[in-house]
């Protein structure tokens, strides 16, 4: 399954694609259609680019996301953005850095995915608020997939919402 964002195909699947070395064994054998990687790496991009799939540089620092946007990144995940401001790190991040594909990761909550698309997010990565964690300790199989629900209903709508901006 995947979305359209950025004007690329973002990858919507539940496992992360990681570079190891040069990356062209991982690329070559992935299904997936975006790497995202830690940093931002030149090159790792490259090796995208020569495989065809969009490229998502890590970074958190201006410097390290400069960095992965000189390096032609497809985009660049902020991570971890919760932790160190959230939304309003973006928002002063985004402030001289215009051209900045933003996708905020590492502490967002569901709830706050409305907040990181008016300071300039162009999507954003969730992972622990999709588990409702009590539930899965317990095994609650339908208590998972029902905070999942809820959690990715509250995503869509701030992401409808943004699009109407």
């Amino acid at each position: 399954m995947s979305a359209r964002c950025l004007g690329i195909d973002v990858g919507t699947s539940a496992t992360r694609v990681s570079l190891v070395g040069d990356g062209q064994t991982m690329i070559a054998s992935a299904s997936y259609d975006t790497v995202r990687s830690s940093d931002g790496s030149a090159e790792q991009n490259h090796e995208a680019r020569r495989h065809h799939v969009p490229y998502i540089g890590g970074a958190l620092t201006p410097t390290e996301v400069l960095a992965a946007m000189r390096a032609d990144a497809d985009a660049v995940k902020v991570f971890p953005v919760g932790p160190i401001g959230g939304a309003s790190y973006l928002r002063a991040l985004m402030e001289p850095l215009p051209g900045l594909r933003a996708v905020p990761s590492g502490g967002v909550a569901a709830g706050e995915v409305a907040g990181y698309f008016a300071a300039g997010g162009h999507a954003v990565c969730l992972g622990g608020a999709l588990i409702d964690r009590q539930a899965a300790r317990r095994s609650d199989v339908d208590a998972v997939a029902a905070h999942a629900r809820i959690a990715l209903d509250r995503i869509s709508k701030a992401a409808r919402d943004a699009e109407d901006r």
